[in-house]
């Protein structure tokens, strides 16, 4: 018999993290970690139905979102014969095509590429998904930000379905608020989505739910930065020097100050 798979949870709690606060902290700066904020928090338009609905909104980067990576795993789930769709908002068509070998996205029926759309829209269109796709290599960059689309999931009462990078694993509880991929390879988030699919509309329903339940360093409505401030300082151990360097996770992390 071959080795038990590895759980993704218990991967991400086995790594140093936070990364960032690590990082400060060996440099003797005490830190304080701000929860990642969101300026509105609001259940989606959320209507099940015998479609399992995914849905990527953002701009992919270079070294960011590994598109390529959901649009190879859905493309084989559908050529399995799953019921799948996956609208994906920001990037424009021809380059969503690109990435799956192809000159345009016609004729695909699973796809639905919308290109750019108003924020509102974008919103409306996380909330009635099932599961928000959010795949990133492991690496430096990944580990140092956190990634704004997750919060936006989070904030619609989308859950997500993600490899464990950066501090996700406090707030992705696999099977709970979302489905932890174990990396991010196309076998592996193909594997994840397959875990989706077998969920039935009380599993997806509860998980829609589960975002709500406070949790260690969860997801906040914004808060005026002053009291951010305030906050953190009361977090630091009386006896250590003031000024505490924030960690703020409300935007992505390019490199180290």
């Amino acid at each position: 018999m071959g080795d038990a798979p590895v759980d993704p949870q218990d991967r991400w709690r086995d790594r140093d993290q936070p990364y960032l606060a690590d990082y400060y902290r060996r440099r003797g700066v005490p830190v304080a970690i701000v929860p990642p904020t969101t300026s509105a928090i609001a259940a989606g338009d959320w209507q099940p139905d015998g479609v399992l609905r995914l849905c990527y909104a953002g701009s992919p980067g270079s070294h960011k979102d590994d598109l390529g990576t959901v649009l190879q795993a859905v493309a084989r789930l559908a050529d399995e014969g799953a019921a799948v769709r996956l609208d994906v908002a920001g990037p424009e068509p021809v380059h969503v095509a690109a990435l799956l070998g192809l000159d345009a996205c016609t004729g695909i029926p699973w796809l639905h590429a919308h290109g750019m759309l108003p924020q509102a829209a974008v919103g409306q269109l996380v909330g009635k998904a099932d599961f928000t796709v959010l795949v990133r290599e492991d690496r430096r960059q990944s580990n140092a930000g956190f990634p704004t689309k997750f919060v936006e999931s989070f904030a619609a009462g989308t859950p997500v379905i993600a490899n464990l990078t950066s501090d996700l694993g406090e707030h992705l509880r696999d099977g709970e608020t979302g489905l932890a991929c174990a990396s991010n390879d196309v076998d592996s988030l193909a594997a994840t989505l397959r875990r989706a699919l077998a969920l039935d509309v009380d599993a997806r329903r509860r998980m829609r739910a589960a975002w709500r339940t406070p949790v260690p360093h969860s997801i906040r409505a914004r808060i005026p930065r002053r009291c951010a401030t305030l906050r953190a300082r009361e977090l630091i151990s009386p006896g250590v020097m003031t000024r505490p360097r924030l960690i703020m996770y409300d935007s992505e992390s390019r490199d180290l100050p």
